[in-house]
């Protein structure tokens, strides 16, 4: 049995087939997005995020 799902082309995103399931993974303003494969398949996503140090208190 064939899946098909209709995609968005105007939004800027990163798309994950897994099993049949579309995941989406959304942008963000800064930082780093990292793919682990097992097995050849998709195992995680590791989120990293940069922040600019321009004189706040704290961050």
């Amino acid at each position: 049995m064939s899946k098909t799902a209709e995609i968005d082309l105007s939004k800027d995103a990163v798309l994950i087939i897994k099993g049949g399931v579309m995941t989406t993974v959304t942008p963000k303003p800064h930082g780093v997005d990292e793919v682990i494969w097992r097995d050849g398949a998709v195992f995680d996503v590791n989120r990293q995020e940069r922040v600019r140090i321009n004189g706040q208190s704290e961050i």
